[in-house]
């Protein structure tokens, strides 16, 4: 019987932004498996050895070290086997050259990191909606500003 949790790769490399995220990820009460990973280089080696059990859906910070997330990004889009994962730009930058160059470059959605703890509850509530397994996903959630 295959696994119907989602399985969240999060590549963030601030530790206070991580717990944040696994706290919001595990108030939603939904069942799934977030791992969580510190830095770009990090994700690609996990992405490139985890052939066989690949996230539904990978959260992305954009500003880390040694690959930023738009490197990522653009790897996993280049990628025939892994750029039907969906990238969701998870960020605290509101530049819109940014919000540009991540939809551009091919990720799904692009969110700034909620202020307000509830808010970010809310944002993993629907990530798990949106890209759990068996979980269509024809457009992004919305549409960047």
């Amino acid at each position: 019987m295959p696994n119907t949790e989602p399985h969240i790769l999060l590549v963030d490399d601030s530790d206070d932004d991580i717990f944040l995220v696994r706290e919001a990820f595990r108030e939603s009460g939904v069942a799934h498996r977030l791992d969580a990973i510190s830095d770009g280089e990090e994700a690609l080696s996990y992405l490139k050895e985890h052939t066989d059990n690949r996230p539904d859906v990978v959260l992305l910070d954009i500003n880390m070290p040694r690959f930023s997330g738009f490197d990522v990004l653009e790897w996993v889009q280049s990628d025939p086997e892994l750029r039907s994962i969906p990238v969701v730009m998870l960020t605290t930058s509101e530049q819109p050259e940014d919000v540009r160059r991540a939809t551009e470059g091919g990720a799904r959605d692009y969110f700034r990191k909620p202020v307000e703890f509830r808010h970010l509850r809310d944002l993993a509530c629907r990530v798990l909606d949106r890209w759990g397994p068996g979980s269509p996903d024809p457009m992004p959630l919305a549409q960047p500003a």
